[in-house]
């Protein structure tokens, strides 16, 4: 099995067989490209069609996480008007968070999902859901 900076050098072999030059040509000129279909560089099974493996989140990201995990009450104070929406996360990404609400007229029994920029956020905090308790179920030997 190749490394990834072995596939990356014998990908770039492999395209300086590909390209061919015409030195007749002005130097300004792009060089002459074999069709696309020759050229596949990824093949099934190689390092460039493997998926990279996915890094666990840190810092707010990991708290995000687990609100939207647990369906925990979330509370986000916007930094502009000092705004306040309660609801739960249900996505967010790098840049912005999603938070499903009630819907702002209070006669419509609707939920909206309203999307914050995390940068436009001045602070955030969940509320613990409460779970009911779980019976935990042993194996045990009763003393006879």
């Amino acid at each position: 099995m190749n490394t990834p900076e072995q596939t990356r050098r014998d990908q770039l072999a492999y395209g300086r067989t590909v390209i061919s030059v015409d030195n007749t040509r002005a130097a300004s000129t792009r060089p002459e490209v074999r069709p696309a279909e020759v050229r596949a560089f990824a093949t099934p099974g190689s390092a460039l069609t493997r998926a990279a493996p996915r890094v666990p989140p840190k810092g707010h990201d990991a708290i995000l996480k687990a609100m939207q995990d647990n369906a925990q009450i979330a509370t986000i104070i916007t930094s502009g008007g000092g705004d306040v929406y309660v609801g739960t996360i249900t996505g967010r990404d790098k840049y912005t968070i999603t938070l499903l609400t009630d819907h702002p007229d209070a006669t419509v029994e609707k939920k909206i999902r309203r999307v914050f920029y995390k940068s436009a956020i001045e602070q955030f905090w969940g509320e613990e859901v409460p779970r009911p308790t779980r019976e935990v179920y042993r194996d045990e030997k009763v003393a006879a």
